[in-house]
C-alpha cells in the first residue's frame, strides 16, 4: 500500500462537520442552485480548509461521494451505494492515553471521500 497514508481521526474538521457541510454544498437559493465544488480552483481551496490536499483527483473523488450520498439522504438511492467509496480503506485501533483512537489508512486523495462516509 506504498501510496497510502495513515490519518489519525478525527482530521483538521470534524468527520461530521465535513459530512455536514459536503451535504450542504449545493444550496438552493431563490430557487437557483448553486454547487460550492463547481470551480475547481476554489474547490481545491474548500478541501484544503477541511483537511484534504486540494488536489483533483480529491475534488473528483469527493464530488463523487456527495452525490451518493445526497441520494442516500434523499432517499433516491440505498446506503450500499456507498459500498465502493470505502474499497481498500481500513481503520485501526490503538490505545492511547487510556482511550481507543482510530486510524485511517487509505490513498490520500480518497481521505476525504472516505471520511465523509464514515461519519
Amino acid at each position: 500500500m506504498g501510496d497510502e497514508r495513515e490519518a489519525a481521526l478525527p482530521d483538521a474538521m470534524p468527520d461530521e462537520d465535513f459530512l455536514l457541510a459536503l451535504l450542504n454544498s449545493t444550496p438552493v437559493i431563490d430557487g437557483v442552485s448553486l454547487d460550492t465544488l463547481a470551480d475547481a480552483a476554489r474547490a481545491r481551496a474548500w478541501l484544503t480548509r477541511a483537511g484534504g490536499q486540494g488536489t483533483d483527483a480529491e475534488l473528483a473523488r469527493v464530488r463523487e461521494v456527495r452525490q451518493a450520498l445526497q441520494a442516500v439522504v434523499r432517499g433516491e438511492q440505498p446506503p450500499a451505494v456507498l459500498g465502493p467509496a470505502l474499497d481498500g480503506a481500513a481503520c485501526a485501533p490503538a490505545i492511547v492515553g487510556g482511550q481507543v483512537s482510530w486510524t485511517l489508512s487509505v490513498a490520500p486523495e480518497r481521505e476525504l471521500a472516505v471520511r465523509a462516509v464514515l461519519a
